[in-house]
């Protein structure tokens, strides 16, 4: 709550200054997000519980304050999904942005690292109630999650690019020396076409520990994260539309190298395939069906002449997703888990989702 304190503090200086809102209220108070109401039936065998209800909901506001400052503060509600998830407010992001000219931007406070077309692309528009299983893995949120820091981005019409300087998105960050340097580059060589890459620098340098018994060294490491992205909506007719995204990551190995072992750099790629055609079926405006196939293998740490691990995951997402209008999306769908170990049973999650637009 501290940084939405702070975002609220400086918004309403910036408001108040010469006693006169510059951009009117409606500028001002502007709130919008979304809601998930979803039923799970779990397929993992002895799953407990073996189906239940679950709520999400994703309020920002969004203040312009005048022609040249504005800013957002983010908050996510859980409930149903557990224990160490459930809570009644979760801060998301605050930040606020300066135009510096009408092409750049600066951002500064807490927002969602540029890199991870799966991680940072809206959620209210996902044709999944998923996103894709990498976005959640410690592997990705070593490079890309939300963090506190700078961010500067360029708008020169077809091709945008973010330069991010921020604390590390490391569980372990020390913010006073532990940062990230995070670069995308956006390009829309067509209006219903994007393409993108992104990196991600992380490390820590060498690091004296002392204890009861002694005093030892924890050598220094880097690790480097890339990331190349494309997605499309494609119109083949007046009513159908073809739906397309792909991402390729390749995430370094989080720590020092250590003698007799060999580092293994995690890696991820998924493509998902789908097609929104528009109906003339009373409330229900389009059907969109949609596949994904999804590849993940975690990073580790390998013994010198030892087998390689048989550690990588595969996960295949269905979506039918009926929509009423463009503010509500009734979606049926399925997520089946796979395991490159065959000692592993792989299983089925099955849910219905509703899915409400604010």
């Amino acid at each position: 709550m501290r940084y939405a304190l702070i975002l609220v503090g400086l918004v309403t200086m910036l408001a108040t200054a010469d006693g006169v809102f510059a951009t009117g209220g409606s500028e001002l108070y502007k709130i919008n997000g979304y809601s998930n109401f979803t039923l799970t039936m779990f397929g993992m065998e002895g799953n407990n519980p073996a189906n239940g209800f679950s709520f999400y909901n994703c309020t920002q506001w969004s203040p312009k304050v005048t022609d040249i400052f504005a800013g957002r503060l983010a908050f996510d509600t859980y409930y149903g999904y557990g224990s160490s998830t459930d809570c009644t407010l979760k801060l998301a992001d605050a930040y606020l942005t300066f135009d510096v000219l009408p092409e750049l931007t600066l951002m500064g406070g807490r927002y969602k690292l540029p890199f991870g077309y799966a991680y940072t692309r809206s959620g209210s528009s996902m044709s999944y109630l998923y996103r894709a299983a990498v976005a959640s893995t410690p592997d990705f949120t070593n490079f890309g999650a939300r963090d506190l820091g700078l961010c500067l981005t360029a708008d020169f019409g077809p091709v945008n690019l973010d330069l991010s300087y921020s604390n590390g998105t490391a569980a372990k960050a020390d913010t006073a020396w532990n940062k990230q340097f995070t670069a995308r580059i956006q390009a829309m060589p067509a209006e219903w076409m994007g393409l993108g890459a992104a990196v991600a620098i992380i490390g820590q340098p060498e690091i004296e520990v002392a204890d009861t018994s002694g005093t030892y060294t924890i050598d220094s490491w880097s690790a480097t994260g890339i990331d190349v992205f494309a997605h499309a909506d494609y119109p083949m007719s007046e009513s159908a539309t073809l739906n397309f995204e792909g991402e390729y990551m390749m995430l370094g190995f989080a720590g020092p190298d250590v003698d007799d072992f060999e580092n293994k750099d995690a890696a991820s790629y998924y493509g998902s395939l789908g097609a929104t055609f528009g109906v003339d079926m009373g409330i229900i405006t389009a059907i969109q069906p949609a596949l994904r196939y999804e590849s993940f293998t975690p990073s580790y740490q390998l013994a010198e002449g030892a087998d390689e691990f048989e550690n990588g995951l595969t996960y295949l997402d269905f979506g039918l997703n009926f929509h009423t209008g463009p503010m509500n999306t009734i979606q049926v769908g399925a997520r089946n888990y796979g395991f490159e170990n065959e000692d592993i049973e792989g299983y089925t999650d099955m849910y219905l989702n509703w899915r409400m637009l604010f």
